[in-house]
């Protein structure tokens, strides 16, 4: 390898390199918890989670003026080979508090082949 990047061990052993490990995204998507609470459950052909990862990212900045009264959480994501689900609150809370109201972006990326 002339050019990249290599993660070597404390003992000197190669762990990593860029023929071994690569990101290639596997779905970008907006989701709109802003209108509706609804558990969205995305089909991801190739998604396994020993090989991917998911990852959202807040587009809208959470209100804390009313922090009481208003949803201050963040989406609960729940992961399955070929299936990410993303709901707007940890399926074993009842607090009402803590659904999401915002917008996140979904990115779903493939780290090894």
């Amino acid at each position: 390898m002339s050019f990249g990047l290599r993660t070597f061990s404390s003992t000197g052993v190669m762990e990593l390199d860029t023929t071994s490990f690569t990101y290639q995204i596997l779905h970008n998507e907006l989701l709109d918890f802003t209108a509706t609470t609804t558990p969205r459950t995305i089909s991801i052909p190739g998604f396994d989670p020993d090989k991917c990862s998911a990852v959202l990212l807040p587009i809208d900045a959470v209100d804390d003026s009313n922090r009481d009264t208003h949803a201050t959480a963040m989406p609960y994501i729940s992961l399955a080979p070929g299936v990410v689900t993303v709901l707007s609150r940890h399926p074993n809370e009842t607090d009402s508090r803590f659904v999401t109201l915002i917008r996140v972006r979904l990115l779903v990326m493939r780290f090894r082949n």
